[in-house]
């Protein structure tokens, strides 16, 4: 199991995120405890779930490749860019580097 170290924008370790080659994953705070996980769902589309399995919300590939992140109540929380390989938050203020979604739903 390999984890990808996650990083905000001043390059501060915020956690792990351990994904598989299935689409699947589970995401880590700084201290190695869950925090979540995805799961691949319909289409394009990745239900997140908390600790303890309770929907948070979910990933979906919008037209351009670009993920949009949405919480339980459908609000968008973020944007992950693949080609910067850049996450944004709601107002698309840069957030950190890599694929940090999961996480911004997870925090919710």
């Amino acid at each position: 199991m390999s984890k990808k170290p996650i990083y905000d924008q001043s390059w501060r370790l915020l956690g792990y995120n351990d994904e598989k080659e299935d689409g699947s994953g589970t995401v880590y705070d700084s201290m190695f405890s869950v925090r979540g996980y995805v799961q691949p769902s319909y289409g394009n589309s990745s239900s997140v779930t908390d600790a303890l399995f309770g929907y948070r919300g979910s990933i979906q590939q919008s037209f351009n490749g670009t993920l949009v992140g949405y919480d339980a109540n459908f609000q968008v929380v973020g944007y992950y860019d693949p080609q910067t390989d850049c996450t944004y938050d709601a107002t698309y203020q840069f957030v950190g580097h890599g694929n940090l979604l999961p996480w911004l739903i997870s925090r919710g």
